[in-house]
């Protein structure tokens, strides 16, 4: 399945560079506040994370264009239910590809609206888990989180001058943690703002 996955994006990238299209570098940076949802956690509370990376948009025909790059982020993330209290540390490198429509232009100000799935790989992790039957701390690293992990992303932003600011939100469509009891996905999804610098 990620080998199709994998396969298919680099296809589409390879159609894309061949389409008759300008393709602009950028640098992006943004802050996220990740949720965790599942039909068996009672109380969440999530810490806010970050990323940083390099984006490339493909403009194409009618105000449309491409976007995609290579994201680094960490997520800081805090689960309390009645058994206990763990808190997880996660950072991954990220590869959108978000097709996206840019209107109302006015000026150097315009809009822009783009939407599409993301593709990411598990660079780290580190737990502390508090509960009656378990204490470990951040130097035991019990791999709770998956390796692989994708999901759909959806954003509207404002392209200023060279700058890009967007309000999105990730939707995590794969399991989270490894242990899985009764069928009960754990899915990881984040509200983030962005800010883009287009070179």
């Amino acid at each position: 399945m990620k080998k199709t996955i994998f396969t298919v994006i680099f296809l589409l990238l390879i159609i894309v560079s061949r389409v008759n299209a300008q393709a602009v570098w950028g640098l992006r940076a943004g802050l996220c506040i990740p949720q965790i949802s599942s039909k068996a956690s009672s109380t969440n509370v999530s810490n806010f994370g970050w990323e940083v990376g390099p984006v490339l948009y493909w403009s194409l025909k009618n105000d449309f264009y491409i976007n995609s790059g290579v994201m680094f982020n960490m997520k800081n993330i805090k689960i309390s239910n009645s058994t206990g209290e763990m808190t997880l540390r996660t950072s991954n490198i990220e590869v959108p590809l978000y097709l996206g429509l840019s209107f109302g232009q006015k000026n150097k100000v315009s809009f822009y609206a783009q939407a599409g799935p993301y593709f990411g790989l598990k660079v780290s992790e580190d737990e502390n888990l508090n509960s009656a039957q378990y204490s470990v701390q951040d130097s035991e690293n019990l791999d709770f989180i998956n390796t692989f992990n994708a999901g759909l992303g959806v954003m509207y932003g404002i392209n200023f001058n060279r700058f890009k600011l967007e309000l999105g939100y990730k939707y995590g469509v794969t399991n989270f943690i490894k242990s899985q009891v009764n069928d009960n996905n754990v899915n990881l999804s984040a509200w983030f703002f962005g800010i883009s610098y287009v070179f």
